[in-house]
């Protein structure tokens, strides 16, 4: 178990990295790596599938991991379930990655059809039939139209909210209330929201409180610096609490608090703010 859990740390940054702009440098020998990496942490879950202690001891890892520093807040959980599939995460992370190049993006989709046709790894087919040459071209991956299908859905979604905001945000004027709210509270509880989840998300169950917070100030020394950077951040104290996560909202609101009390005068004093 103590070498599955020193390779966890390195599946999960392979995973973020997929989804990030680092994949820019990726090649076809790393996305083999990432790809063995992936299997190897199929082959896992098969041997840990009956063991419930060694399950609750790796989703602990894997949920300590996704809290620590510098991890991706937006990316799902990976849970002992979901390592299930570990190729089809790499698969979908990479798949959905605009940074990702026309070569391996291609190498991308070969994968997925290898996923449908149950290929082993040494690149044998485990069915008894083997599929004619002539007919491989027109395989087309179930898994991999699933996976299409979810990504346009929630691309066209995104989209059409966001025009549903261009168009809000340019028919109505500043004073126009909105439950007894401006558009541009609106605008600033959405953006604390988001940077409060953000917040928690570090702050609770954090094994290094200490980097952890020298990571949330410096994010949030990037944010004061933003248009209306500091009003978001101080709206963050204005906004109601969860009753199922009353510790961490309070941890959060005593942080951003102590940080507005020790760094609110230098960027006033700088001009470095935008309240708007």
């Amino acid at each position: 178990m103590n070498e599955i859990a020193k390779n966890v740390q390195t599946f999960l940054e392979t995973l973020q990295n997929a989804g990030g702009e680092q994949v820019k440098q990726w090649n076809a020998e790393a996305l083999q790596r990432a790809i063995q990496w992936a299997k190897y942490f199929e082959q896992v879950h098969k041997k840990l599938a009956n063991k419930p202690q060694n399950i609750q001891q790796l989703n602990r890892v894997l949920h300590l991991i996704g809290h620590l520093p510098r991890a991706a807040v937006s990316q799902s959980e990976v849970t002992f379930e979901s390592l299930g599939q570990s190729v089809r995460l790499l698969l979908r992370a990479l798949l959905q990655n605009p940074h990702l190049g026309q070569d391996l993006h291609r190498e991308v989709i070969n994968q997925y059809i290898l996923l449908d046709q149950d290929v082993m790894p040494d690149g044998s087919c485990a069915s008894n039939s083997i599929l004619k040459e002539e007919n491989a071209a027109s395989q087309r991956s179930q898994i991999f139209m699933q996976d299409v299908s979810r990504f346009a859905k929630a691309k066209a979604m995104r989209m059409h909210l966001l025009e549903m905001r261009s168009r809000l945000s340019s028919s109505l004027k500043e004073d126009l209330n909105i439950e007894g709210k401006s558009v541009h509270q609106v605008a600033m509880e959405t953006d604390a929201t988001v940077l409060q989840d953000h917040l928690m998300h570090h702050l609770t169950g954090s094994q290094s409180p200490q980097k952890t917070e020298n990571y949330l100030n410096q994010r949030l020394h990037s944010v004061v610096k933003l248009p209306n950077g500091l009003e978001t951040i101080e709206t963050i104290l204005t906004l109601p609490g969860d009753e199922n996560e009353a510790a961490s909202f309070k941890k959060c609101q005593q942080f951003v608090s102590l940080w507005i009390s020790k760094n609110r005068q230098q960027y006033t004093n700088h001009g470095n703010m935008d309240t708007g």
